[in-house]
C-alpha cells in the first residue's frame, strides 16, 4: 500500500489538478488550518484476489476535494475534472507490483457538508470520488 500511495502522490506533482488546488494535496487528512481549495486521498480497502497462477491486490482509493467558496460548486467541480483526467485510466510504475488498472469507480457529486474547525462549524463544498485499482504482485 505504501508504494501505491507514493505512486498516487508522485503522479500528482506538477499536474493541472494539484496546480489548480494550490498544491494542497495530502495523504489521509488535510491538516487543520489549510486554506481552500484542498484535497486528500486514502486507501479505503485492500483485498487480495488470488487465482491459481497469479496474486492480485484489489484496492479502492478515495479522493476528497474541499472548497469554502459557497457561492458556487464550480471550484470543486473544476478540481474534480482535473482529478478525473489525471487518474482515470492512468499509468504508472511500481517496483513490487504491476498496475493492471486505475479507474474511476464512483463519485458523490458536489454537496455542502458541515465541518468542525478550531473556529467553530463551517460549511464547505465537497466531492468524494472513489477509484478502483488492480495490481498484479510480482
Amino acid at each position: 500500500m505504501l508504494e501505491l500511495s507514493k505512486a498516487i502522490y508522485t503522479l500528482s506533482v506538477g499536474s493541472a489538478f494539484t496546480s489548480y488546488i494550490g498544491n494542497r494535496f495530502f495523504k489521509a487528512r488535510v491538516p487543520t488550518g489549510t486554506i481552500y481549495p484542498n484535497a486528500c486521498y486514502f486507501i479505503v480497502t485492500d483485498n487480495p484476489d488470488r487465482s491459481f497462477t497469479e496474486y492480485y491486490s484489489h484496492v479502492e482509493v478515495q479522493f476528497s476535494i474541499f472548497s469554502d467558496d459557497l457561492n458556487s460548486s464550480t471550484q470543486v467541480e473544476t478540481a474534480y475534472g482535473h482529478l478525473a483526467t489525471l487518474y482515470d485510466d492512468c499509468e504508472f510504475t511500481m517496483t513490487s507490483s504491476t498496475l493492471v488498472w486505475f479507474r474511476l469507480l464512483d463519485t458523490v457529486g458536489a454537496q455542502v457538508e458541515d465541518w468542525i474547525t478550531p473556529n467553530g462549524t463551517q460549511e464547505i463544498f465537497v466531492i468524494h470520488s472513489t477509484f478502483e485499482v488492480l495490481t498484479s504482485l510480482k
